[in-house]
């Protein structure tokens, strides 16, 4: 699934409910869980045709995704890496590093990934995305991360620098990709 119908997902889920979620003080601990269990229930009820894993294995590995999701055809495979904030309880610094090391961990794993479509003669697009979801200023994510490796979507509609953000990166491989398609 590429990043722009992702996001367009992600959109379609509750706005609100994912910034209450986000901002609520009362809320420690087990809030990324929690957001990917919602958001792959929203996903299962919008894509019926797709099958919804959560810590699946990645391709000989011993390290699992947050989220999966294939379709039935089996043409449309993708891995996610899902991190969430919450600016009462949540250790910035901590949360970015740990969204750094997914983006690491898609870089060593997609050979893999990539091997296992090409072994079992698999036509399909694979899509590994890491995602964190924000909830904070936008200013402050701007010192962490590199913005020429991530996409960075606002989420909500919000007049201020602090709102809901989602940031993703993404690794793409599709066999159906031409070279000569960018002449």
């Amino acid at each position: 699934m590429r990043v722009t119908k992702f996001l367009t997902y992600l959109k379609s889920y509750s706005i609100e409910k994912m910034e209450r979620l986000m901002s609520t003080p009362i809320v420690n601990g087990g809030l990324e869980v929690w957001c990917q269990v919602e958001f792959a229930e929203h996903l299962k009820r919008i894509l019926s045709n797709y099958t919804f894993s959560r810590e699946y294995p990645y391709p000989y590995s011993y390290k699992k995704c947050d989220m999966h999701f294939i379709d039935h055809q089996g043409v449309d495979e993708t891995y996610v890496e899902l991190k969430c904030t919450n600016p009462f309880h949540s250790d910035l610094k901590l949360i970015i590093n740990a969204f750094l090391e997914d983006i690491n961990k898609i870089n060593h794993l997609y050979d893999n990934v990539i091997r296992k479509v090409i072994n079992e003669k698999k036509v399909c697009n694979v899509d590994l995305l890491c995602v964190l979801i924000y909830y904070g200023d936008i200013n402050t994510l701007y010192t962490y991360i590199n913005l020429d490796e991530v996409a960075i979507q606002r989420l909500d509609n919000l007049a201020t620098t602090c709102g809901l953000y989602v940031v993703v990166y993404s690794k793409y491989y599709s066999p159906f990709y031409n070279e000569n398609m960018l002449k």
